[in-house]
Formats: C-alpha cells, sequence, structure tokens
C-alpha cells in the first residue's frame, strides 16, 4: 500500500511499465523549493539504476516548476549518487527508532 499526499507527484521509473516498477519516489514540485519526502524499491532493496534515475526526474520536474533549490534528506547509500547529481550536503541528521 502506498500513502499518497495531496498534491505530490509521484513519478515511477521506468516510465514504460511492463512488469513492476523499479522504484517510486515522493516529492512535492511546486514552490520556490521542492522537497523529496522518500524514495522505496521492491523488496526494500537499493536499486542504483532507479535510484539515479528517480532523482534525474524529480530535479527535472523540479527545474520545470521554477524551483531554484530541492531538499532532499538521504541516507549513506544514497549519498554518493545524490552528490554526484549535484546535491551538497548541508548537516547529518540522525533518525532514531524503537519499537515498542
Amino acid at each position: 500500500m502506498f500513502l499518497i499526499l495531496v498534491e505530490t507527484p509521484i513519478l515511477v521509473f521506468p516510465k514504460k511499465i511492463r512488469k513492476p516498477p523499479a522504484g517510486a519516489i515522493y516529492f512535492r514540485s511546486g514552490g520556490p523549493m521542492p522537497e523529496i519526502y522518500g524514495i522505496d524499491y521492491p523488496e526494500g532493496i537499493f536499486n542504483e539504476t532507479a535510484y539515479r534515475g528517480l532523482l534525474v526526474e524529480a530535479l527535472n520536474e523540479g527545474k520545470h516548476s521554477g524551483a531554484k533549490h530541492m531538499t532532499y534528506f538521504c541516507d549513506e547509500m544514497h549519498l554518493p549518487i545524490a552528490l554526484e547529481l549535484g546535491f551538497q550536503c548541508i548537516g547529518k541528521y540522525l533518525c532514531f527508532h524503537k519499537t515498542i
């Protein structure tokens, strides 16, 4: 099940779907600073090709909407490609999780 946020485009890679998608990206593209909320992969397995394609599509959509900046909180496995595509790391944030 996917939770779709109101007015949030979801891009699926690849565009011509003949089999289950390689990934999905959730982001808000409108306004001066779009934000990526998350990226998912089937079975939770990171797919570098899908990630790169999704990120490029999100950046293009943001540029097309007139945005100058895009924010994105990513983890270590996503960082090299994000940096390669022009994102700048402005800080390290911690997220805590506990099963109760």
